[in-house]
């Protein structure tokens, strides 16, 4: 290869792997919220009496909470993940 044409594949190639490293840290970012949601609403659980429990369990809403984090605990596609880091990159840009 000639040195400009190298030069010019390591720098977009250095730009992916930018890319793929803030898809990754987004993804961290997320992963991290889900945990913390997840252990925040185990731990009020937790807490209350087993009579309480069982009520809870039974409502409609606690069930669409304890679906939201079982969907959110399946993995997310790299095309997902792009769209992701897109969107919050074009809502950074527009706030500046």
């Amino acid at each position: 290869m000639a040195p400009s044409v190298l030069s010019a594949y390591l720098e977009r190639s250095n730009e992916q792997m930018m890319q793929l490293m803030m898809i990754g840290m987004k993804m961290a970012q997320m992963l991290w919220r889900e945990i913390q949601e997840k252990m925040n609403f185990t731990s009020a659980l937790a807490g209350l009496p087993a009579s309480m429990k069982d009520k809870l369990a039974a409502t409609s809403q606690s069930k669409g909470i304890l679906g939201k984090l079982h969907e959110s605990a399946q993995p997310i596609s790299t095309g997902d993940a792009l769209k992701i880091v897109s969107a919050d990159e074009a809502a950074q840009a527009a706030a500046s």
